[in-house]
């Protein structure tokens, strides 16, 4: 016996032994996030879930505009932007060895696009107190493909919070333990450098200077560290 229930998705409940109903429930779907163009310019009841009210405030207020977030992860309209926003973006920084090529100029809503000057790098978000230098293996910086000129006339993300950091080799798989991939920007060389996550279980190095821990098992998720991680929490380390 089947029974129906209509959530945010439809929801199968089945009728087990017993007479009992299995256990089940619904998972709310969040709406999608609201374009960079409008970043620090609304504000929200309840963030992007169900029922949470966005509210667009321009410099006049009879051009605020709400919006609410669905059941069905959807929002009820799009944002309109303030039509009286007369300035523009400074010219981004170049700063962090990142560059910018900004074909459509600076206004609001234009589109400046990063290149990092040293070759083969990638320009990331970083953390405040993070620089290059100092990100750590379990660290995962999203890749930055643009930033936008807000309406509040900022460049999102934030220039001084993008550097440039060593772009992944493409051997992530491969059966050999790359060092420069050993890190969860680059999913930990696609388990190349962990025994449990080799179909031979042996780790082949491939030209790497293993001064420091570049040559360990770093993948959290690797049998080893899950262990690991146990017997930290058992006090057993």
């Amino acid at each position: 016996m089947l029974y129906w229930t209509n959530c945010i998705r439809f929801l199968k409940v089945e009728c087990v032994e017993g007479g009992q109903w299995e256990e089940g429930g619904c998972e709310p779907i969040p709406c999608p996030s609201l374009p960079a163009v409008y970043e620090g310019m609304f504000t929200c009841t309840n963030g992007r879930h169900y029922n949470s009210l966005c509210t667009l405030q321009c410099p006049h207020a009879s051009e605020n505009h709400t919006i609410r977030c669905t059941k069905d992860g959807e929002w009820t309209e799009k944002f309109t932007m303030c039509t009286r926003l007369n300035e523009a973006c400074p010219p981004p920084p170049d700063v962090n060895r990142v560059q910018y090529a900004c074909d459509e100029g600076f206004s609001v809503g234009a589109v400046c696009y990063p290149t990092c000057s040293a070759a083969l790098h990638d320009p990331v978000v970083l953390a405040n107190s993070t620089t290059a230098d100092s990100v750590k293996h379990w660290m995962l910086p999203g890749r930055v493909q643009d930033i936008v000129c807000t309406g509040m006339t900022r460049w999102h993300p934030d220039p001084k919070l993008i550097h440039c950091i060593q772009s992944c080799e493409p051997f992530g798989g491969d059966g050999w333990c790359d060092t420069i991939n050993n890190r969860a920007y680059c999913e930990y060389d696609g388990g190349d450098c962990c025994p449990s996550t080799l179909s031979t279980r042996k780790v082949i190095q491939f030209g790497a200077d293993c001064d420091q821990d570049e040559c360990t098992c770093r993948d959290p998720n690797a049998e080893e560290n899950k262990s690991k991680a146990k017997y930290l929490e058992a006090g057993l380390l």
